[in-house]
């Protein structure tokens, strides 16, 4: 399951918010996260894919910052842009 948001920017918006209220940057969220790599957050606040509905969960309760999305059966990758991949 795959968590989308309303647009880009409210996407861009919620993972920056959740930097700026912890004060951890992409490094140090992804190993809180257990990600291979800082490249997956960045990619989430770059809106280059849409995030796992779990990490977004779990941003939610370290943060306390609610985000405005909806939970989305996809296949591998979803991706917004031009393409619009789903």
């Amino acid at each position: 399951m795959r968590a989308r948001f309303q647009s880009k920017e409210d996407q861009r918006k919620f993972f920056l918010d959740v930097k700026k209220a912890t004060g951890m940057g992409s490094r140090k969220l992804s190993l809180l996260l257990g990600l291979k790599s800082r490249g997956c957050v960045e990619n989430y606040t770059k809106c280059r894919t849409s995030p796992e509905l779990e990490i977004v969960k779990r941003l939610e309760e370290i943060s306390g910052i609610k985000g405005n999305y909806e939970s989305v059966q996809a296949g591998r990758l979803v991706v917004k842009g031009k393409r619009r991949f789903m």
